[in-house]
């Protein structure tokens, strides 16, 4: 591996970690602000809810910007933009705080700069790093998030509880952006010539939203999906198992615990989640170039781990494994996303992905709603639907090209 890269991947992946504790602290402290002063958890669902659906929409915007506009800067200028907003949201707490509406304001607002770093990353890694170097970096990034995610909660709830001062709290998560966009400053980037935009065609269109909302970013998606296979059956079969993958993490702890009545078993069942899936996300970065073995091994384990959920019955222990292997196979299909991410061309990469994004991102609510609902006539059945949805995919997989990828090491 060239000296080069590696340095871009200690840098971008060093700001890719520290902007995510950001975040992960200021998601952590607004919602506990809000819901600790008003008492009721439906605030909370307001502003996490609003926020998933905020960011699906946001995806049509944001890969337009990432092919359009310079994909470093663009990593600069959100983080930047996100300490903008954290400051003001700083500056005014006193009074934004006693009204959720300002708060889901200023959480929409963080969004939109989240949204843009999120496709600039994702295009950028793309465009320096080719193959199965980006295949393993998008994984090994995975791992780290998850560790963030781990750690991170747990840490800011210390911080939140051990520090009075909500200036300090802030101030943490605004170093923590601007530590983010110093590094990114010195990631060596030189946009492809194929993607390069002429400087006159970008100033005629910048006056109109043409740019940015790009119905051609459509058109491009469409097209892609009709002429390649591979898009094609990837973000069918990702469709499908969204519908799992919606309701699984999000709502099946919460049923779990409320059977239980045990609020404790929630956070245990979601940190088993996690560290199954950083120990899957390490073995998947060392086997990443074995694409469809570790994407059906995935699928076979999701089913097994919810047939040993029902198994289970009102054992804690066999909830907590079930739940630790769901999130261990889960992981093991990280580098199938990967792979259709380098396989879509570099200049039109970002709006495809914004597209295509938006389409997956509002299965998953489908996911929850219909597993809320069948659990609540029968939780086995709701089990049961998930694991039918696993093998439908399964079979899918297995009946088109998606059944042999394999990468060079």
């Amino acid at each position: 591996m060239e000296k080069c890269t590696k340095r871009n991947i200690t840098l971008l992946g060093s700001a890719i970690a520290i902007s995510n504790i950001g975040d992960v602290l200021f998601d952590l402290f607004i919602t506990w602000s809000v819901v600790s002063k008003t008492g009721n958890i439906m605030d909370s669902v307001y502003m996490i809810g609003g926020s998933f659906l905020f960011k699906s929409i946001l995806n049509f915007i944001s890969g337009s910007i990432a092919d359009y506009f310079n994909r470093k800067k663009l990593l600069i200028v959100s983080l930047l933009l996100s300490t903008a907003v954290i400051s003001a949201f700083l500056i005014g707490y006193t009074y934004i705080i006693e009204y959720v509406s300002l708060c889901i304001l200023f959480i929409l607002l963080n969004d939109i700069n989240n949204v843009i770093f999120s496709k600039a990353y994702i295009t950028i890694s793309g465009d320096l790093f080719q193959d199965n170097t980006f295949i393993k970096f998008q994984t090994y990034m995975g791992v780290v998030n998850k560790v963030i995610y781990i750690v991170g909660a747990g840490l800011s709830a210390w911080i939140i509880a051990s520090i009075p001062s909500h200036f300090l709290i802030i101030m943490i998560d605004i170093v923590s952006y601007i530590m983010a966009a110093l590094l990114i400053v010195f990631v060596s980037y030189q946009r492809p010539d194929s993607e390069k935009v002429d400087l006159k065609h970008k100033m005629v269109h910048k006056h109109s939203l043409r740019t940015l909302l790009d119905k051609n970013g459509i058109k491009l998606f469409v097209a892609e999906f009709q002429s390649r296979k591979f898009i094609r059956y990837f973000v069918i079969v990702i469709a499908i198992l969204n519908l799992c993958y919606g309701f699984i993490p999000n709502i099946l702890p919460v049923i779990v615990a409320d059977k239980s009545n045990d609020v404790t078993i929630l956070g245990m069942s979601k940190t088993m989640i996690a560290v199954g899936e950083v120990i899957g996300l390490t073995i998947a970065g060392k086997k990443s170039h074995l694409v469809s073995k570790l994407f059906k091994a995935s699928l076979v384990g999701d089913m097994l781990s919810m047939f040993l959920l029902i198994a289970s019955g009102d054992s804690i222990g066999g909830m907590f494994l079930s739940f630790f292997l769901y999130g261990f196979f889960d992981a093991l299909g990280q580098p199938i996303y990967s792979y259709n991410v380098s396989r879509i061309a570099s200049n039109v990469r970002g709006r495809i992905l914004g597209c295509m994004d938006t389409v997956l991102l509002l299965t998953p609510v489908i996911g929850m709603w219909i597993g809320a609902k069948i659990s609540s006539v029968n939780h086995e059945f709701s089990l049961l639907f998930v694991i039918m949805v696993f093998a439908a995919a399964l079979v899918y997989v297995i009946k088109t090209p998606l059944n042999t990828i394999v990468v060079k090491e």
